[in-house]
């Protein structure tokens, strides 16, 4: 698949993410935009709250254990195949995508929804495993998943403001993409494989 290719699969499946989440936040009626875009709060807040997803992937990639070793492989394999002509600004745009349509849906929509027919740490756990389904690359990658999809949960519960979990996840995911592409060696260089 080409970059132009990729993009426009990514803006429509991540465009229509965030338009279902939309269309079923009305039929829910469920609101799925809380909070304030343009605040000093906001930006600071995604930053501060990318830090510690950052923190967890390099924990990641630091540990020899061999379900990781095996989710980096997949990690790599996947990303360097689907990115490998992407630009920079490619990455972005797929990033920002990925960060509203998913988090509008996941938290904005699903999470939200949930707390209404039950509690919001059963709102958060379920559309958190669902969350971790949904990026199914492995059973680790699900795990992994799962645990952002908890944390970020947690901090829309906190926080009530999609914003900040929107641009938390779109940073993350830009940053995380740009090193991969850009910086990290090629994928045979972290082979699962030992000799």
């Amino acid at each position: 698949m080409d970059r132009k290719q990729l993009l426009f699969l990514t803006i429509v499946f991540e465009g229509g993410i965030a338009l279902s989440a939309l269309i079923l936040g009305m039929l829910f009626e469920t609101v799925v935009f809380r909070g304030s875009l343009f605040s000093i709060q906001t930006i600071t807040g995604s930053i501060l709250v990318s830090l510690p997803l950052f923190a967890g992937i390099v924990l990641v990639y630091r540990f020899q254990w061999p379900p990781l070793m095996q989710f980096k492989e997949d990690v790599n394999k996947m990303v360097h195949e689907l990115f490998r002509q992407t630009t920079i600004i490619d990455l972005a745009i797929i990033s920002m995508f990925a960060g509203i349509g998913e988090e509008l849906f996941f938290r904005g929509f699903l999470q939200s929804t949930l707390i209404n027919i039950t509690n919001p740490w059963a709102a958060v756990a379920l559309s958190s495993i669902i969350f971790g389904f949904a990026h199914f690359i492995s059973w680790t990658y699900v795990i992994y998943a799962t645990g952002v999809g908890i944390y970020l949960g947690v901090v829309f519960l906190v926080f009530d403001n999609i914003y900040i979990v929107m641009l938390a996840h779109a940073l993350y995911d830009f940053v995380v993409l740009a090193y991969l592409v850009c910086y990290k060696p090629a994928v045979q260089d972290v082979s699962f494989d030992q000799d």
